[in-house]
């Protein structure tokens, strides 16, 4: 699977101005979510039945979150107080475990490469 440039650009700018802004954006946004998480475990290498991914549109109001989540990694496309952080990962162990690594952080802008996102992560559940 791919996903443009462009979809990325819009999927980063959005988290950046603080979210959709109405019910279809918010569609869009959390489609683009797991595809970016689709990607991202294609780039890690893991079969179809090494990770899940999915997505919660919550309340009116909040933009939602887009899940990836493996059997040692769980990254989550949600938007905070402060847009500018970025999306949060964190070690787990088992998809039935909620994560218990200390969160990290990773700025919107990293996701338009994400190859290089899948790198950072692999060294990340490895420790290096």
């Amino acid at each position: 699977m791919t996903i443009s440039a462009k979809s990325l650009q819009d999927f980063v700018d959005t988290a950046k101005a603080g979210g959709p802004k109405n019910y279809i954006e918010k569609g869009k946004w959390l489609h683009s979510g797991r595809r970016i998480a689709r990607v991202l475990a294609e780039h890690l290498k893991l079969g179809p039945d090494d990770f899940d991914i999915y997505s919660q549109p919550t309340a009116p109001g909040y933009p939602g979150i887009s899940v990836l989540h493996t059997d040692t990694l769980y990254v989550v496309f949600f938007i905070g107080i402060d847009p500018e952080v970025g999306f949060v990962y964190r070690t787990c162990e088992g998809r039935e475990n909620l994560p218990n690594g200390s969160k990290q952080y990773l700025g919107w802008d990293h996701l338009l490469d994400l190859e290089a996102v899948a790198l950072k992560l692999q060294q990340f559940v490895r420790g290096d």
